[in-house]
């Protein structure tokens, strides 16, 4: 792993610079690293790292970036990209953010300390975490890494936790530590003196979303753009391989990378053996379909067990998406295979329409067509009588269906959430929900829906998506699990060209009645397999819950963690007693979920702090 880790503050000489060197080195397990400063700023960085640097300003840069500025990329040609950013940064600050791409994070120091800028990318690809108090400002690429500064603390965030228990992971900028943050996608930060400003430099702006297309010369640009991405995202690279669940992204992915190479290219898949969850066929349609080095691997059981304690050491925050134990698996095969960096597909879906729940979204916005008046006064008032007075299932449904499109978007995106519809004061110790504000999660929904360039209620509903889904989630997921395994991923689905490619298409080009990704589908018709143009999407998922059901020592663990999470008095321990009893075992598939996120919490506190309760 890489080491970036800086900090500015008033009182550098609290600090013992080897030894912190040295910590730092035997904690991240990296290289003795060396260690660069003026008076008031330091900078610890492993040899490995892109820098510059003088007796005054230094700048690192973390990932690989990209710019389709001449001047920039000229200047990065002439001098290296260190020099160039830092050169540009002295004329403009970090406005020279707009002209990045790429997974990156840049760290910025000029005049002694004075100026501090950190950049993310469009994504959050590259991790940057920071903390920020009484004039002093810690800063890193890896959480392990802030965490071995002196100024920073170990404090649970329980507004974090409990945004965990709603998301399954914690949105940034939390982190899960009070005083830690993460910057967000598609933002830099600014510390001068006692402040710091977080400033959004980029989002997706959609345009045209009504408008009508030439399909072909659309369908013939989009193709050369998914190519010249996947050629971009290998260049320099010497074994490239490519995940490959069978879905519709990933044997995009996978048949790209044959048609650049010109040769055969490796492709790995996980299955499992479970009805109802494996998709090894599709993925085997795909690697025969483009010729593929394929290589397979069955998890089981006893290799979710392995990975109760690795996955929370590996994320920065408490992290609850299952599906990261078969990326782990996915990776580690890859790794051993010879492959240095994996190509994923993770972006299709939210640029171009591909969730299941966009159709049920549009449906549930069909019932904004009837009248207001006749909504209110007939079609509401009956619906509530027929299920008030019988068991039809079919009027149980209709009520159910006007119930939920009553809601008001965005909220309604989460009406199956488990803290919403159990209930938080059911689930959650009343002194920990003292602490929180249970509207929050609906509220950072809220700022990312409303605010999306958008007009249209899918790509506000997308543009949400690219922030809580997929940069806090799926690319957190699989990036960190790559890390772990020891190799890099690269995400062709969101170079820069084909994002805003993404955002000019109609929305009716993405879902089009009930059918997803209809654009997507449609241009690519003759290039993949048709079985994987029509399936229903699946995804990476977990049959966590069955195996729990009928594996003993899986059983015996897990039990064995939610007992000791009791202590952290966060859920109450009657809930936890009853979600683990014969509640469960009739209902292993759905509950077997929730486990997953308390036995992942409970975890990343053991790690965190011990044994110590969150609420006192």
């Amino acid at each position: 792993m890489s080491l970036i880790l800086g900090w500015v503050g008033e009182e550098p000489g609290d600090i013992d610079r080897q030894v912190l060197l040295r910590g730092a080195a035997t904690r991240l397990r990296v290289d003795l690293p060396r260690l660069v400063g003026g008076s008031r700023w330091g900078l610890i960085l492993d040899p490995g790292v892109r820098f510059c640097s003088d007796d005054r300003s230094a700048c690192a840069i973390a990932g690989e970036l990209r710019t389709h500025d001449d001047t920039l990329r000229n200047a990065i040609a002439r001098v290296g990209a260190p020099a160039a950013l830092l050169q540009a940064y002295r004329r403009e600050g970090s406005n020279i953010a707009c002209r990045l791409a790429g997974a990156f994070s840049v760290f910025l120091v000029d005049a002694d300390g004075a100026q501090v800028s950190l950049i993310g990318d469009r994504f959050g690809i590259e991790p940057l975490y920071y903390h920020h108090s009484a004039g002093r400002l810690v800063f890193a690429d890896s959480m392990p890494a802030l965490l071995a500064h002196s100024w920073t603390g170990r404090e649970i965030d329980s507004q974090a936790i409990y945004d965990y228990l709603f998301f399954s992971m914690v949105p940034s900028p939390a982190t899960g530590y009070r005083a830690s943050r993460r910057l967000p996608p598609g933002t830099s930060a600014d510390f001068s003196g006692e402040s710091i400003q977080l400033q959004r430099y980029w989002h997706t702006k959609y345009e045209r979303e009504r408008a009508r297309i030439d399909y072909a010369s659309e369908a013939e640009e989009f193709r050369r753009l998914l190519e010249r991405a996947v050629a971009d995202e290998i260049a320099g690279t010497e074994s490239v391989g490519c995940f490959l669940s069978g879905g519709t992204d990933s044997s995009t992915m996978a048949g790209l990378l044959a048609k650049v190479t010109g040769g055969p290219v490796k492709t790995y898949s996980i299955g499992f053996d479970e009805p109802g969850y494996d998709e090894m066929y599709y993925a085997r349609l795909a690697a025969k379909r483009f010729s593929t080095t394929h290589r397979e691997y069955y998890v089981t059981p006893r290799d979710i067990a392995d990975m109760l304690e690795r996955i929370p050491a590996q994320f920065a925050t408490p992290f609850g998406n299952s599906s990261a134990v078969p990326s782990y698996y996915c990776a580690r095969m890859a790794l051993a295979d010879g492959s240095t960096k994996l190509l994923g597909g993770d972006g299709g879906d939210e640029l171009f329409g591909g969730n299941e729940f966009y159709r049920t979204q549009v449906m549930f916005s069909k019932y904004d067509c009837i009248p207001r008046a006749l909504r209110s006064l007939l079609v509401e008032p009956l619906a509530a009588l027929f299920s008030l007075r019988g068991r039809v299932p079919l009027v149980k449904k209709v009520y159910s269906y006007i119930q939920q499109a009553k809601m008001p978007m965005p909220d309604r995106l989460e009406s199956y959430n488990f803290v919403h519809t159990m209930g938080a004061a059911r689930m959650l110790e009343p002194g920990f929900l003292a602490l929180v504000a249970v509207e929050h999660p609906f509220d950072l929904m809220r700022e990312e829906y409303d605010g999306a360039a958008a007009t249209t209620m899918l790509n506000r509903i997308m543009s949400m998506d690219v922030k809580l889904t997929l940069a806090d989630n799926d690319l957190r997921k699989v990036g960190e699990m790559a890390r772990l395994a020891g190799l890099k991923v690269a995400y062709p689905m969101l170079h820069e060209d084909l994002v805003a490619f993404a955002a000019r298409l109609p929305v009716d080009q993405k879902v089009r009645g009930l059918k997803l990704r209809y654009f997507f589908k449609k241009a690519l018709a003759d290039f993949l397999p048709r079985e994987i143009i029509e399936k229903e999407k699946h995804g990476f998922g977990l049959p966590f819950g069955q195996w729990l059901g009928r594996d003993a020592d899986l059983q015996r663990q897990v039990l064995g963690v939610l007992h000791d999470f009791k202590s952290r008095r966060v859920v109450r321990g009657d809930f936890i007693d009853e979600l683990a009893g014969p509640r469960f075992l009739e209902n292993a598939g759905h509950y077997g979920k929730l486990i997953w996120v308390f036995v992942m919490l409970e975890q990343w506190l053991k790690q965190a702090i011990g044994t110590a309760p969150v609420v006192r």
